[in-house]
């Protein structure tokens, strides 16, 4: 067995086939031999299989369903074929070095049936077994579209570079998966040509900014942050030097985050906190779900409070409504706010987290709450809680979001028997897309799907005021929106090839979008990103090497915490537009912009900054911006936070963990840069803004976010605006 190519079928979860040797170049462009299976074999001749898949099941050549000639390849999986990491299947082998560099098309014809997926992959090998690049095409019985699938696959540049490896390949163990006319070439069709050539003429948008209108004062809630107790709290609690770590101090002190949700998640209704105080030694060691292993308590009440003190910010606490008691959760008011010379009081409250939710785990179905259920448990904890200390600002929570399906009547049962007695609905609908099952899907389309989910989200929080609206006046005017978890989810698997995409310059965008639309809906006075830190997958702050470093969506919310002003002032955008096919929770999407804006006074009104983000994967935009009410000085600043690409990010990476593999990453078909992730993959540049007037124009570049900061003009006396 070759080594090198068995390496590059285990990345990709075919280990099983066993490739020996390289296939020789045919005469036409077509750099694979028997493409459409017409010369017979046992495996069909030129390509390969591994004999110790033979239970797995048969590999046939059978009469072509697609009319393409007489044959096709028909791989039918038995019960046997269950691991998915060693799957029945054929493959060939091309040598690289005459490809270094370039873009290869790869696409093929094919079918499944029953239970079966076919795949068809092709990928990129180095000299030490290792796999410098590669896709996949994967067809289901149900899957939309032509049968004919293709992408391209770049050779990297580099010494290397050692074989070209194209498998066919069925997962499942019922039915069956055809293939036929496949290819590889170093010819790319024109169509295909067309797309990585140049991109085109920028995109033209306008904004029209009337600073004389004032939307709003935004309120420095929006700028919150998600936090959790378990594992030394992600690491915002340095074990070895029984200290909080400095380092997540700092970077949380320069992202400039107001609320820290406190203690996470679903985390928190399985949170006693008295079980947090004491000496960190007599402390219990206790698992934050059930059957997950067990830690010590070190990251209690008064460590957070000194991390929020510390870092800048406020607590708000989310209290145990799933397994804890009324009287708990008031007793946990009075040890925080009993103290008048406390300084660090906490404000928010936020009444359990996700109960209405039960999918099938012990930790979601020991704590599932009807509405009527909760709404009886919220009333009592209100009113101990409001026992405890009146002045507290306390929510319930709400199930909105524009994919559930479960509990329609929850808001309505629940704000029916609270609704008097709140301050604001906890909401978690902003998370995107939640690709469960990919299918095989391009980086593009899903982060197009990624990107026009805030059109949906702007719907969601629509709704979720109606329903408030419909609450009598004064509690209708009374009680906000708390969006207290929301950002980018791919998956929550690490065998998911887009479960590390949390990190990347594409998320940082959908982060800006959805703080716009967070921004432009005045019910909204709270929203908490999910999560500060995660030496996993998911945290504003991951690990790059043994060190605490930002991700390019952190870049993207200091973007706003340190440069959009304190006022929301009138705009409106107008841009093309892009359309997104129905992918993981995000529905169907027709008509969401590629540019969005927003605009911002300062307080004493002397600067107006203008936010916008540049969606489009490969083109610029021309921003056409008008302003009213305001006179711009000649010059000013621009901030532009972009990278190398739509998946460019700054090399952090989830924690190796024994016993854990993590799934090769999914990567741009055209401009990969995930594999390359490094502190100048994604930069935040200032620029000066030279002949400042209105109207005036300014190129976005191609996937950024832009800040556009202009001081106002001295007035005829002399003052400013």
């Amino acid at each position: 067995m070759n080594r090198t190519l068995a390496a590059a079928a285990c990345a990709i979860g075919l280990a099983g086939i066993a490739l020996i040797g390289l296939s020789q170049s045919p005469a036409d462009s077509n750099l694979i031999r028997n493409p459409g299976f017409e010369q017979r074999g046992d495996p069909p001749e030129g390509w390969w299989a591994d004999p110790a898949n033979a239970s797995k099941g048969s590999i046939e050549l059978g009469p072509s369903p697609f009319g393409q000639g007489k044959l096709a390849l028909v791989l039918r999986p038995t019960p046997a074929n269950t691991d998915a990491s060693k799957p029945l299947g054929v493959g060939q082998a091309i040598g690289a070095t005459p490809y270094r560099g370039k873009r290869l098309y790869y696409g093929g014809t094919l079918r499944a049936s029953g239970e079966a997926t076919a795949v068809l992959g092709v990928f990129v090998m180095a000299k030490s077994g290792s796999m410098l690049g590669g896709g996949t095409l994967m067809r289901t019985e149900h899957s939309p579209g032509s049968e004919r699938l293709e992408d391209t696959v770049l050779v990297p540049d580099t010494d290397e570079v050692a074989q070209i490896i194209m498998v066919c390949a069925v997962n499942g163990t019922s039915g069956s998966a055809s293939f036929d006319n496949v290819a590889l070439s170093a010819e790319l069709p024109a169509r295909l040509k067309a797309s990585l050539a140049d991109p085109g003429a920028p995109l033209h948008a306008t904004v029209e900014v009337d600073a004389g209108k004032i939307v709003r004062t935004i309120p420095r809630t929006l700028y919150g942050i998600n936090t959790e107790w378990v594992w030394n709290g992600n690491g915002i609690w340095d074990e070895r030097k029984a200290r909080l770590d400095p380092d997540l101090i700092r970077l949380t002190r320069e992202l400039g985050v107001s609320l820290i949700r406190f203690p996470g998640g679903t985390f928190s209704d399985y949170y006693h906190w008295r079980d947090g105080l004491g000496d960190q030694d007599k402390r219990p060691w206790q698992s934050g779900l059930p059957g997950e292993r067990k830690s010590r308590h070190v990251l209690g009440t008064e460590e957070m409070l000194a991390f929020a003190r510390r870092a800048g910010g406020h607590l708000m606490i989310t209290v145990n409504v799933g397994t804890g008691t009324a009287e708990e959760a008031a007793d946990w008011v009075r040890y925080v706010n009993g103290r008048r010379d406390r300084a660090d009081r906490v404000t928010w409250w936020e009444i359990g987290n996700e109960v209405y939710m039960n999918d099938g785990s012990p930790a979601t179905a020991q704590i599932a709450m009807t509405p009527e259920q909760y709404a009886e448990k919220c009333a009592a904890f209100i009113r101990a809680m409001r026992r405890a200390d009146a002045s507290i600002k306390i929510g319930a929570i709400s199930n909105e979001s524009y994919w559930n399906t479960t509990h329609r009547d929850w808001d309505r049962k629940v704000l029916g028997k609270v609704g008097r007695d709140i301050d604001f609905v906890a909401v978690h609908n902003a998370y995107a897309p939640m690709v469960i099952n990919d299918g095989g899907r391009g980086v593009r389309e899903v982060y197009r799907a990624t990107l026009a989910a805030p059109v949906h989200i702007r719907k969601s929080l629509a709704a979720l005021r109606g329903r408030i609206g419909a609450l009598p006046p004064a509690d209708a005017r009374r009680i906000k929106i708390a969006v207290t978890e929301w950002g980018t989810l791919y998956h929550a698997l690490p065998t998911s090839r887009f479960v590390d995409h949390c990190k990347t310059l594409g998320s940082a965008l959908y982060t800006a979008s959805v703080l716009m639309a967070f921004l432009e809906c005045p019910s909204v006075d709270a929203a908490n990103y999910f999560k500060l830190v995660d030496q996993l997958f998911i945290g504003a702050i991951g690990v790059r090497g043994d060190r605490f470093a930002p991700t390019a969506s952190y870049c993207a919310l200091q973007m706003f915490t340190r440069r959009f002003g304190a006022r929301l002032v009138k705009s409106a955008t107008a841009s093309p537009t892009f359309d997104a096919p129905a992918l993981g929770y995000v529905p169907a999407t027709s008509g969401a912009p590629y540019v969005e804006a927003v605009a911002s006074l300062s307080a004493d009104g002397r600067k107006l900054t203008i936010m916008a983000v540049n969606k489009h994967f490969d083109r610029s935009a021309d921003l056409r911006i008008r302003t009213r009410a305001f006179r711009p000085a000649r010059g000013g600043a621009v901030w532009t936070l972009t990278g190398s690409g739509l998946d460019a990010n700054t090399g952090t990476a989830p924690k190796q963990v024994p016993g854990i593999a993590w799934a090769k990453q999914a990567e741009d078909e055209i401009n990969p840069r995930f594999s390359r992730g490094g502190p100048n993959e994604v930069t935040v540049t200032r620029m000066p803004l030279r002949n400042v007037s209105s109207p005036m124009t300014y190129r976005l570049p191609a996937h950024s976010l832009v800040c556009i900061e202009m001081n106002a003009a001295p007035t005829s006396a002399g003052r400013r605006p």
